[in-house]
């Protein structure tokens, strides 16, 4: 039985978010409020999105933040987090998506070199 790697679960569920936070607005911009693309604006879509990145994040990077003791790795993580809280209270649509897509695209570096730090051990 294969073990899921949560950092990489973190760079996926990230990315996801970066691109989620990405299309969202082209979407909506060029089909409107379309009923079947309604979900991707969804604040219930987002808040999930986000506990998930925070909860595979915090699980992932704090046990191996002890081992290896490399902090800029958390610090990259907060960031990006930071960035997309930030995001929300934005009112421009370019710098709201800008933040949150900086933030999870942080976030996804930040699994990327908690994986790297615990391979190379």
């Amino acid at each position: 039985m294969t073990s899921i790697n949560l950092d990489k679960a973190g760079v996926c569920a990230s990315g996801f978010c970066a691109i989620h936070c990405s299309i969202t607005p082209l979407v909506l911009l060029n089909v409107g409020h379309l009923t079947l693309f309604s979900f991707l604006h969804d604040p219930v879509l987002e808040w999930v999105l986000f506990s998930i990145a925070v909860l595979v994040g915090a699980v992932a990077i704090l046990p191996a933040l002890f081992k290896h003791k490399k902090a800029y790795v958390l610090v990259l993580f907060l960031s990006g987090l930071f960035l997309v809280v930030q995001s929300e209270s934005i009112p421009q649509i370019a710098s709201k998506v800008s933040f949150s897509i900086l933030g999870g695209l942080l976030m996804a570096y930040a699994h990327f070199e908690n994986l790297k730090l615990k391979s190379s051990k």
